[in-house]
């Protein structure tokens, strides 16, 4: 409590999320205060259709699907990123020759991480020309908005079903009619994503040496 009498609350943060949302639901619980010091929330979490741990649900969204409902019901301003959109971030050829490109132990390393779930991705999702970046999709959006499109609208998280449960149900139509609670990101612009991590990159790449 004393730690928060420290945060100027006209300085507020973005606060990203990038797996289950356990800890923000027990902040948001513990200490509900904190809320006035957040300005938005950017999840990489949950999808508008099929899932990729079940049918109906995303692995982000599912591990504590009561989690996910505290914070997407918490009045605060939410930005979810489901992953039909980090499904189009695609770790293809031309990306990994941008890497190479860089000629260095640190863009060695990057290609093997970016690299690693290839195959599975390939074998379960029939994802034939790479994986696709899930995360930094989040942290993109914080840096430029402008590279995605969202639409806001009312988002349900199923809680109780034995074949559901950690589905979010995305109201894309307004066919309910319920207050419309998350902007969902409906679509990447691919290349200008790209340029942004392979910037990130460059500058790191020089700093690393």
């Amino acid at each position: 409590d004393e730690s928060l009498d420290d945060i100027d609350e006209n300085n507020k943060i973005t606060m990203v999320t990038l797996g289950c949302f356990t800890n923000v639901a027990l902040l948001f619980l513990v200490y509900p205060d904190v809320k006035k010091y957040i300005s938005k929330v950017v999840s990489l979490a949950g999808a508008i259709g099929v899932g990729n741990t079940s049918p109906a649900a995303e692995w982000n969204v599912e591990l504590d699907p009561e989690a996910t409902k505290i914070v997407f019901t918490s009045g605060l301003p939410i930005v979810q990123i489901p992953i039909e959109v980090s499904h189009t971030l695609i770790v293809n050829e031309d990306v990994i020759n941008r890497i190479k490109a860089l000629d260095s132990t640190f863009s060695k390393i990057m290609i093997n991480l970016l690299s690693f779930f290839g195959e599975t991705y390939k074998n379960v999702f029939e994802f034939n020309d790479g994986p696709p970046l899930h995360d930094p999709a989040a942290i993109a959006y914080v840096i430029n908005p402008g590279l995605f499109k969202s639409k806001l609208m009312n988002v349900e998280i199923e809680t109780t079903s034995q074949l559901s449960a950690g589905n979010t149900l995305c109201d894309l139509y307004n066919l309910t009619k319920k207050p419309k609670n998350v902007e969902v990101c409906l679509s990447a612009d691919v290349n200008g994503f790209w340029d942004l991590i392979i910037e990130s990159f460059k500058t790191i790449n020089e700093n690393y040496k």
